[in-house]
């Protein structure tokens, strides 16, 4: 058997399972819903994959930014300009979505 043969023979359909347990996790994460999008996504897929909790992810980089600018007023965003800066003091003492990706 060809190494392409047996690589493929070891793919397996994620577990729906891990995935199921890895959206609950990020669920219960401070920020609004599904707020980082196709990267909750993808935790939930690899967690399938992988068939653990956390997924095992060797290198990453997380690039933070924030600002009010106008989102609200403009009607870009369902939430009060408050919720920004609490989320970046969430963010800054650890306890945001974000800060599980960092780590």
């Amino acid at each position: 058997m060809s190494l392409l043969e047996n690589v493929i023979k070891k793919i397996t359909p994620p577990d729906p399972k891990f995935q199921k347990q890895a959206r609950a996790r990020l669920e219960s994460l401070a920020m609004p819903p599904w707020a980082l999008g196709r990267i909750c996504d993808l935790g939930v897929e690899l967690a399938g994959m992988t068939r653990t909790l956390p997924p095992p992810v060797s290198r990453r980089l997380v690039v933070v930014m924030a600002g009010d600018h106008g989102v609200t007023a403009e009607g870009v965003t369902n939430f009060p300009s408050e919720v920004t800066r609490a989320i970046v003091l969430t963010a800054v003492n650890g306890g945001a979505g974000i800060n599980v990706l960092a780590r």
